[in-house]
C-alpha cells in the first residue's frame, strides 16, 4: 500500500466556488457560482480498477486568486459502491487504485487541455452527492490528493 486516503466525514472548509463565464466580446473572466455546481454535461458512467462504476458530480476549477501552493484542480465522483451498506461494497484500498486511476485519465488530461497552472488535483469520491463545503456523517466519502509529475499524478501522501 502506497499509503492511505482520507475518509472524510467531518465538516469540511466551506469555500466560494468558481468558474470560466465567457462575455458577449468571448472573454472569459472568473465568476463565483453556487457551491454545488454539478458536471456541465450529463456523465458517461465510468468504469474503475476496482470494478466499481462512477460518475462525474462536480469539477471546481481554482478560482485565480489563490497564492501559489494553494492552487486546486477538484474532481468529485458519486461512488455508490462506497457506501458503507453497498452490496458488493469497494472498500478504502481498492479505491485507492481508482482515485489515481481518475486523476491520471481526467483530471490531468483536463488540466493539459486547459493550460492552467495548479499545485494539487484532489479526487473525490462519494457515495451519493454533498455540495462541496458541506458536511453529511451519513455519506462516505474517500479524497486523496496528487501533485502533477510530469505526465502523470503522484500522490501527495498526507
Amino acid at each position: 500500500m502506497r499509503g492511505g486516503i482520507l475518509i472524510v466525514c467531518a465538516q469540511l472548509a466551506a469555500a466560494p466556488v468558481w468558474a470560466m463565464a465567457t462575455g458577449a466580446a468571448g472573454d472569459a473572466a472568473p465568476v463565483a457560482v453556487p457551491a454545488a455546481v454539478p458536471a456541465a454535461t450529463p456523465a458517461a458512467p465510468i468504469a474503475l480498477p476496482s470494478g466499481q462504476v462512477v460518475t462525474l458530480f462536480q469539477v471546481i476549477w481554482p478560482s485565480g486568486a489563490e497564492t501559489r501552493g494553494e492552487r486546486r484542480l477538484r474532481y468529485r465522483f458519486v461512488a455508490p459502491r462506497i457506501a458503507r451498506a453497498a452490496p458488493q461494497r469497494v472498500g478504502a484500498r481498492a479505491a485507492e487504485d481508482d482515485l489515481l486511476y481518475l486523476c491520471n485519465h481526467f483530471a490531468l488530461p483536463a488540466l493539459r487541455r486547459d493550460g492552467r497552472q495548479v499545485d494539487e488535483i484532489v479526487i473525490t469520491l462519494m457515495a451519493r452527492p454533498v455540495p462541496f463545503g458541506s458536511t453529511d456523517p451519513g455519506v462516505r466519502q474517500f479524497i486523496d490528493t496528487f501533485l502533477v509529475e510530469g505526465d502523470h499524478c503522484q500522490w501527495e501522501g498526507l
